[in-house]
């Protein structure tokens, strides 16, 4: 059993009996694992975050090469446009 490939699944108690007391006598000898151990929750949520960040530039990626971008800042041109008339309606007119 190479204990590294099952850290995941041994913080989160999926591991079956004889493979946790395997992974447990792995643990008891190995320093670097127990750091991993130790340490899987905050490695995780990194390594999720630095995928987030990569899919969101990938997205945006994409957005600019089919210049959806671009059609997004001038509907907000827009709205922002009929809110000022909005405005100058409501404060003139009435």
């Amino acid at each position: 059993m190479d204990a590294y490939e099952h850290i995941g699944d041994y913080t989160k108690g999926r591991l079956s009996d004889t493979d946790k007391l395997t992974f447990d006598s792995v643990l008891s000898h190995d320093k670097e694992l127990q750091l991993l151990v130790d340490n899987y929750q905050q490695i995780s949520n990194v390594s999720e975050g630095l995928l987030e960040i990569e899919l969101l530039g990938e997205v945006k990626e994409v957005g600019h090469t089919l210049g959806l971008v671009d059609k997004w800042k001038y509907l907000k041109i827009i709205l922002l446009i009929i809110f000022l008339m909005c405005i100058v309606y409501f404060v003139f007119l009435n």
